[in-house]
């Protein structure tokens, strides 16, 4: 009796997804893939413990239609190949449809996605490779949103293996980071363990200013600039390549950094290890005496040259005339080094210099001064006492606001649009940069109230102040120089959106929002208890002042058709774009509603202007009632100290445009009363602690 089986279906998917899926940054290769296959052009990645606790891929692509959503996690299905022949054409990352199959393999994994023409998104989840549920409408943007929990849970060997958390969070900002610089034209995002942005691409298309947020801009000064095309090969080739240095100079051998050599290599848009590739390139360096830090080539070969399907990962490809390739892109480099190779030699003293120096050293003297040199101070001659107390515990590691800002793109949930300005060319004038100054006593009048009102000292506070974190959805650390304080953060965030909306008055972007949202409803859910009609009053009465609304604050009211021929409704479409990429809590909308009905003063300009700026301010501010537990809303799945500490806090005041300083600390001006009423307060001092633990 024969001894050979058949191995069960689950045993080969499992086996098929070890091979595929070896560690958290094999799985976010796989699904960024999918997201530029899908034509995405923002990708956020956030992995919680290296990824083997939450990995979440969203991008803003075409998203996938609901029928397909159960076929996703499928084995070898596709929509990328149809025959054997398409093999020999592939132009695409994915072709086999073992990505997602293999993830879920072995995980929990949960897809939501949305095509731009479907009425909301649809969601679905898989355990084992199998669906645990039916199909169901969803929250969401446009795009898809891929998060894979508890990544080997049921492999205890492979969780073992691969415990250490921080090298896996490394490998994958690592991918990350080469798809980043290789497609400069997408905007990625790396949030690890609630932390904030580890790396942020600004997806301006521009390759230097890439390496330049990556690695610094040391590194991409006078990069070089690399381009080849040869059509006898059937290939083209560019890439850049840090300004190399001598590996003969004192520098180099004593630089760790510039013992740090990393080669990135792309074919056909695909990120591979090419051994004989990258040893050519460091052959010819190294025959000039040259060598460079980072070395970025992207080949692109005629698709019916190259096999694709020679490795579960896709991590190595084969092409034709490989040894052809090579020796041309050797000679490519060879002659690009050679035509400025003056440039990157070390410069070697002249003799005259070496004789002066060696005849003025003994009399303490240098070429370029004629008396002796004043010996100075060390530190150990210093009698200024240390005082550790008095030292400042921040972060070195704190990144600065316009490493984050992503110029030219919209919120993954809304368009923000400039705003047509119905007002009287006599109110305002048209700046240079395209903004409006309004010549209103009113704003002024507001503008002014709120700088003559502000507190000193409390400014102070807020310029260098440090955020610590959320203690409660009440209250917020805050450091500055010794001293930590509680701050009470919904008053702290009405106040700066506050502000936000009048030094930018007239000049806001806006949300357009899905569909249009009737008044009356939302004063229905406010708790209204008024009849219809009343509601209609209160609805027309609002549309009445539209155009000012629309002008000033960016937020619209319009009278809309109903499809059926019924009457028209007064519905609101936009919402102003105080901060970028932020949402407010729409569940709080109704109260908005209600209180520009309420407690507006609409006879008035002054009070009127006010009263609708903090109506808003109270919008978007941290509503607790409607926080969904950990999360800032129950459509979404960000948390909210994420909210305020990556993105209320530090981005607060971009959109400031009264000022010409580009950070919160320079722009909130702090009430004063916020010092009799406790807003903000002292709890605790390093210089305190210090006694403390001195009685100890």
């Amino acid at each position: 009796m024969g001894v050979i089986q058949q191995l069960p279906e689950d045993v080969v998917r499992k086996i098929a997804a070890g091979e595929v899926i070896v560690r958290p940054a094999n799985a976010v290769k796989e699904l960024i893939e999918n997201s530029l296959d899908a034509g995405a052009t923002e990708i956020t990645v956030t992995i919680k413990e290296g990824g083997m606790t939450l990995l979440q891929v969203k991008d803003n692509g075409t998203g996938i239609y609901k029928d397909d959503l159960p076929l996703v996690c499928e084995r070898f299905a596709t929509s990328k190949l149809r025959s054997i022949d398409d093999l020999s054409r592939m132009t695409t990352f994915g072709f086999r449809g073992e990505a997602l199959a293999s993830i879920a393999m072995v995980s929990s994994l949960n897809v939501t996605s949305k095509r731009r023409d479907a009425p909301c998104a649809y969601q679905i989840a898989y355990k084992n490779g199998a669906m645990t549920g039916r199909i169901r409408p969803s929250a969401g943007g446009d795009g898809t949103t891929i998060t894979v929990d508890g990544l080997f849970e049921a492999s205890e060997s492979r969780r073992a293996a691969l415990k250490n958390h921080a090298e896996e969070s490394a490998r994958v900002i690592d991918i990350v980071a080469k798809y980043a610089v290789h497609r400069p034209d997408v905007s990625f995002i790396v949030m690890r363990d609630e932390r904030g942005c580890d790396l942020r691409s600004l997806g301006t298309g521009k390759r230097e200013d890439v390496l330049g947020v990556l690695y610094g801009d040391e590194l991409c000064k006078e990069a070089l600039v690399l381009r080849l095309n040869d059509p006898t090969l059937h290939f083209e080739m560019e890439g850049i390549m840090a300004s190399p240095y001598s590996i003969h100079s004192a520098e180099a051998k004593d630089s760790k950094r510039k013992r740090n050599k990393q080669f990135v290599l792309f074919i056909n848009n695909r990120p591979v290890s090419c051994a004989v590739l990258k040893s050519s390139t460091e052959q010819t360096l190294a025959s000039k005496g040259l060598a460079t830090t980072y070395l970025m080539m992207a080949l692109m070969i005629d698709p019916s040259r190259v096999d694709v399907n020679v490795h579960p990962t896709k991590d190595c490809v084969f092409f034709l005339q490989q040894d052809d390739v090579t020796e041309r892109i050797q000679e490519y480099l060879d002659a690009v080094l050679e035509a400025d190779i003056n440039k990157y030699r070390p410069k070697l003293p002249s003799l005259q210099s070496m004789m002066e120096a060696q005849m003025l050293a003994p009399l303490g003297l240098s070429r370029s001064s004629d008396s002796v040199k004043t010996p100075q101070p060390t530190k150990s001659d210093s009698s200024e006492k240390r005082c550790d107390y008095n030292l400042v515990r921040v972060s070195g590691s704190e990144r600065r606001l316009e490493q984050f800002f992503l110029p030219g793109h919209s919120s993954a949930h809304a368009t923000v649009d400039t705003v047509d300005a119905p007002s009287s060319q006599e109110d305002y004038r048209v700046t240079e940069s395209g903004t409006r100054e309004f010549s209103l006593e009113s704003i002024e009048s507001l503008r002014q109230s709120v700088i003559r009102e502000s507190s000193t000292e409390l400014r102070a506070i807020f310029k260098g102040h440090f955020v610590v974190g959320c203690a409660s959805p009440e209250c917020v650390l805050l450091q500055h120089d010794t001293t930590l304080y509680a701050c009470t953060l919904q008053t702290l965030l009405e106040e700066i959106m506050y502000q936000i909306i009048l030094f930018s008055l007239g000049n806001l972007g806006s949300y357009r929002l899905d569909e249009p949202l009737p008044v009356v409803e939302l004063l229905k859910a406010s708790g209204c208890e008024e009849g219809d009609e009343q509601l209609k009053e209160a609805a027309t009465f609002l549309s009445s002042k539209a155009s000012m609304l629309n002008d000033f604050f960016s937020l619209n009211f319009e009278e809309i058709q109903e499809t059926d021929g019924g009457e028209a409704r007064v519905c609101i479409t936009t919402l102003p774009s105080l901060i970028h990429a932020h949402s407010p809590q729409m569940a709080a909308l109704p109260e908005l509603i209600l209180c520009l009905l309420v407690e507006v003063d609409w006879d008035e300009e002054i009070r009127c202007i006010e009263g609708v700026a903090r109506s808003i301010a109270a919008f978007y501010g941290l509503h607790k009632r409607w926080l969904d537990g950990d999360l800032y809303s129950s459509d979404g799945n960000t948390k909210w100290t994420s909210v305020v500490e990556n993105l209320l806090m530090p981005k607060a005041s971009y959109s400031l445009l009264w000022w010409g300083s580009d950070t919160v600390k320079d722009r909130l001006f702090p009430p004063s009363k916020w010092t009799e009423a406790g807003i903000l307060t002292p709890l605790t001092s390093i210089h305190d602690l210090y006694k403390i633990f001195e009685r100890c």
